[in-house]
């Protein structure tokens, strides 16, 4: 014998809608859409794209300082690409060293970009294309130094850029030799960075440290030094009065007072 379910056999279940019956409506509705919103990100792909081209690992990147959509690749081929992530393409490749790129960076106005590598030069490249009537693709300005160059940056408003190596040398873009040189020790430099204030420059031995330069006497001096136990590249401080600090494992902060002088490489 079979049963058919009419709207006769439906048990009717009263609800009273009254708001002041339900005080958690409100609180309730949202909870569950705050929940909803943060299970469609958890299960968000993160991955956006893939910037396919390089023929070797890519060993170093640097952004465009006006343009969003334009970075930078150094390859440990040579290999220098510069990309469109708005149409995910390669609009550039050039061979800039024999060797790794250990480092690039952009010109603070955007219209060039400096690049070290292994084979010991630091070279200055136009950041727009040769035209079409087959000119070869050369760099502006080259620099053959007497050691090899781990890593170079820009001041983010003068003609002047940093590299660092078995020492740090600050460069004015006119000259072939640093104006400036700091050294010591045997231990080398793997990076160097620029800010407002200081320039910051982390070693092998796990140790970082900060620099003064002043203009009017082209002198260099160091500030101070940390050693936290794993290496991390320097943090970038972005206000004329901020205090510069690094951040270890083991919660030590190391902090120092701004100190006024007329020029600063950061």
């Amino acid at each position: 014998m079979s049963w058919v379910l009419t709207i006769i056999h439906l048990i009717p279940v009263p609800r009273n809608y009254d708001p002041a019956l339900h005080p958690f409506e409100v609180p309730r509705e949202y909870m569950r859409a705050l929940n909803a919103t943060k299970l469609e990100r958890v299960f968000a792909k993160p991955f956006l794209a893939s910037l396919d081209g390089h023929r070797d690992g890519v060993n170093c990147m640097a952004k465009h300082p006006h343009s969003l959509s334009t970075i930078l690749s150094g390859a440990c081929d040579g290999e220098v690409k510069i990309w469109n992530l708005t149409k995910r393409e390669c609009i550039r490749t050039l061979q800039a060293h024999e060797g790794f790129v250990r480092g690039i960076c952009a010109r603070f106005c955007g219209t060039s970009f400096f690049t070290v590598g292994d084979d010991k030069t630091v070279k200055h490249w136009k950041m727009d294309g040769p035209g079409y009537g087959g000119e070869e693709e050369e760099p502006l300005h080259t620099i053959l130094g007497k050691t090899v160059y781990t890593g170079i940056d820009h001041h983010w408003k003068e003609a002047v850029f940093a590299t660092c190596g078995h020492q740090v040398d600050i460069w004015d873009e006119q000259r072939t030799s640093p104006i400036c040189s700091l050294t010591w020790g045997v231990d080398s430099i793997s990076s160097v960075k620029f800010n407002p204030i200081e320039a910051w420059s982390p070693s092998e031995l796990h140790a970082c440290r900060r620099f003064r330069y002043n203009k009017s006497t082209t002198e260099c001096s160091a500030v101070d030094s940390g050693t936290p136990p794993e290496r991390e590249e320097p943090a970038e401080s972005t206000g004329e009065r901020q205090l510069s600090t690094y951040r270890s494992e083991d919660t030590v902060i190391s902090r120092s007072e701004y100190v006024d002088f007329s020029y600063a490489i950061t």
